[in-house]
């Protein structure tokens, strides 16, 4: 499996550059991973004493990740990734998907550097 972290750092890296307070789709999208209310709420866990917003997103989005790979074993990190952008449901990525727009091959840019550098934001 790959680092879950290292697949968390590379989709915060394509939907915020890294901007913990980043508003985006006319303000239905928040944080650094951009999430939707509604797919938040499925991913979220009870916030830690201390916890920053910034902890709160990465630890739903570590769950997402870990979900995806749990459920699919063979999947790869830019298919995970496609997934999250659309809407975090846990399922295969279709052709649709990874046309929709150029999200895979920026996923893939910055998961490189992510892997090579080892950053990871926990």
């Amino acid at each position: 499996m790959i680092d879950p972290k290292a697949v968390c750092h590379a989709i915060m890296m394509v939907e915020s550059n890294g901007q913990h307070n980043a508003l985006g789709d006319e303000g239905r999208a928040l944080g650094p991973f951009q999430f939707h209310p509604e797919a938040f709420w499925d991913w979220m866990l009870r916030p830690e004493p201390g916890c920053t917003w910034a902890d709160w997103f990465y630890r739903a989005a570590l769950r997402f990740v870990v979900s995806m790979y749990n459920r699919y074993p063979d999947i790869e990190a830019r298919e995970i990734a496609v997934v999250f952008h659309q809407h975090c449901y846990v399922r295969r990525a279709t052709e649709h998907d990874f046309i929709a727009d150029d999200y895979a091959t920026r996923f893939d840019a910055q998961f490189i550097g992510a892997t090579h550098s080892g950053a990871a934001i926990k």
